[in-house]
């Protein structure tokens, strides 16, 4: 019986499901199982915890500027007695990857000292493993550029050897470098001809169609800039993010000289609404992701634009707006070089009318009739 259930016992030795089975095998040995699965999973627990728990790692700030910086990087993890851990930095993308730091029970220290790191020196560091391995050390980083491919690569890593096994965290990117805050906007403009002339005499109707653009600074990393200049529209006393139906047109003119700042021009068509009797629109950059309204932070211009709720059965035409990619909606700065180029062409017509409307096109002496 004894080596039966030996035998038993090593073959359901970790798994839940097979301790049932020898339940069914042995009916009066139900409180075996239920014990050995209790001694079990306090085993597993207790394995687990020393090699299961996650390597906490993280570089503090997470990302930094062009220039000169302080970061500081640590790692922790729960081990078993005798264990060390080592800090790795590694020079180019699948390159090798190089110990500078390792941590025993009694004290932290430099290893292959002779190794050197491009714009990249350690300033302290401290830490031990006993328990529980946890080591720190700063450092200090220096990036002249927010163009990512035009600074040296470095991933940095921790690991933990115990039992002649060795487990690695996450990497990090020690230049994640992060874009400089926009400072100056520059223009927000109708671009129609009527409202920059007499501003005061210009009253737009329902369902006419603007043209709005504006200039102004935006945060660059990796010639891409992180936000767009994004369109606001005052609602009920406050600034709201605009619902646009057409995505809005962007290029960039001009980039400062480390590549953190660019300067953008954002265009966009806005179609008046009935609800619309005094515009006001803002143009924003260097906003937050999350948790702030159009506005309260960042950058800003606005413009006001006044309508007329007057309807009448007549239509109305705007001029034909011609543009390709790069002149973002500026015919002048279109060039025409050999055939396949692609050109945008716009016209709106509206009409405040229940009766069944017809739309034109003409292409010299031909014309199409919209079917719709």
């Amino acid at each position: 019986m004894k080596s039966l259930r030996s035998d038993l016992l090593e073959r359901i030795k970790g798994t839940d499901d097979k301790l049932h089975l020898m339940t069914q095998l042995n009916p009066t040995s139900r409180l075996l199982p239920v014990a050995m699965m209790v001694v079990l999973k306090l085993f597993s627990a207790l394995v687990c915890f020393h090699f299961c728990s996650p390597i906490t790692f993280s570089m503090s700030p997470a990302s930094h500027s062009a220039g000169e910086n302080k970061v500081t990087i640590s790692c922790g993890k729960t081990v078993k007695e005798n264990s060390i851990l080592t800090y790795e930095l590694q020079k180019e993308i699948n390159g090798d990857w190089t110990s500078i730091l390792k941590a025993n029970d009694s004290l932290m220290y430099r290893v292959n000292e002779d190794t050197t790191f491009d714009n990249f020196s350690i300033t302290w560091f401290s830490g031990t493993c006993g328990s529980r391995c946890f080591a720190m050390f700063k450092a200090i980083v220096r990036s002249d550029t927010c163009m990512m491919d035009h600074h040296a690569f470095l991933n940095a890593r921790c690991g933990i050897i115990q039992e002649n096994k060795t487990i690695y965290s996450s990497e990090i990117n020690i230049f994640s470098v992060k874009g400089e805050s926009p400072k100056y906007m520059h223009s927000i403009s109708n671009v129609d001809e009527r409202f920059s002339k007499d501003r005061s005499n210009t009253l737009y109707k329902i369902d006419d169609v603007l043209q709005l653009q504006c200039v102004g600074e935006v945060e660059n990393v990796n010639s891409s800039p992180t936000k767009d200049i994004r369109w606001c529209k005052k609602i009920s006393g406050k600034f709201k993010v605009m619902s646009l139906q057409d995505r809005s047109q962007t290029v960039i003119t001009s980039r400062s000289k480390d590549g953190c700042r660019v300067v953008q021009k954002s265009a966009i068509f806005y179609h008046v609404s009935q609800n619309d009797t005094l515009l006001d629109i803002m143009c924003e950059s260097g906003y937050p992701d999350y948790g702030y309204e159009c506005g309260e932070r960042g950058i800003n211009l606005q413009i006001r634009i006044p309508i007329t709720l007057i309807e009448r059965e007549e239509w109305r035409m705007s001029p034909i707006i011609l543009f390709d990619k790069q002149s973002v909606l500026n015919p002048k700065r279109i060039k025409l070089e050999g055939a396949g180029k692609l050109l945008n062409l716009i016209c709106t017509a509206s009409i405040l009318t229940r009766k069944t409307c017809k739309l034109v096109y003409k292409k010299g002496k031909e014309s199409k009739m919209d079917p719709s």
